[in-house]
């Protein structure tokens, strides 16, 4: 049944980072209607422990149906991305593979993206990886879990959304004009992401660039003025001599 079933499971986690350094959380999981209908039978819900948890998180939860697959829906608005350390974040691959692997086992762990500000650019890096390999050899029995059956059959994707279009990056997919990245992560391994991206503080540089300009029209003035009150006076002194 497994076999058969396409995409036996998908997990897409959807970070979108603002302007104002606030971030918005999108994560969707779902599970193949059939294998999931097996499983309730079998008194076993695989995505009762991510609603409670990420409900204990501040996310707002919503079902979802497809037609080919159940699910979860759940949102968050942060603040500020140094917020997304506190939340139940996908970033720790051990997370991840505790949740497919049926156990409500989350540990907190820093937060791999960082946003930093300055006075003239704002700073966007991501550089962790996301350890998968504790998924294989995990679960003895397919249907307490997700496990190594269904390895193959698991979609499993990160996106980031940022305001600008990053530069070095090893994303597999971009869109959005290159404001979204996307990477597959691959269950069963160890997998590795990066991004760094500058964006420029244009007000503030435009407001230095016209500070500069009137000291700099301000001085030439002052030279041009006093240049001048320097020929009066020599030109008085020639007067006076004569």
């Amino acid at each position: 049944m497994v076999s058969t079933a396409g995409c036996g499971a998908e997990g897409i986690f959807h970070i979108t980072i603002n302007k104002n350094g606030s971030a918005d959380l999108n994560y969707k999981v779902g599970i193949d209607n059939t294998i999931y209908s097996m499983m309730i039978a079998s008194n076993n819900d695989p995505l009762a422990d991510f609603k409670k948890e990420t409900q204990s998180e501040g996310f707002t939860v919503a079902n979802f149906n497809d037609g080919q697959m159940s699910g979860v829906i759940t949102t968050k608005h942060v603040n500020s991305s140094s917020e997304l350390a506190g939340t139940a974040n996908f970033f720790n691959g051990q997370n991840m593979s505790n949740f497919l692997n049926g156990q409500n086992n989350i540990t907190k762990s820093n937060n791999p993206l960082t946003v930093t500000r300055s006075f003239f650019s704002t700073q966007y890096n991501l550089n962790t990886n996301i350890d998968l390999s504790s998924m294989e050899g995990n679960s003895k029995d397919q249907f307490s879990g997700l496990g190594n059956a269904m390895l193959s059959q698991i979609k499993l994707q990160l996106l980031l959304t940022l305001p600008i279009k990053p530069g070095i990056n090893n994303a597999i997919n971009v869109s959005d004009n290159g404001r979204t990245l996307e990477w597959d992560l691959i269950p069963g391994q160890n997998n590795h992401v990066q991004m760094a991206a500058t964006a420029p503080n244009v007000l503030n540089i435009a407001l230095t660039a016209v500070g500069a300009a009137i000291i700099i029209a301000a001085l030439v003035v002052f030279l041009i003025l006093h240049k001048r009150k320097k020929l009066t006076l020599q030109s008085q002194q020639n007067i006076t001599i004569d």
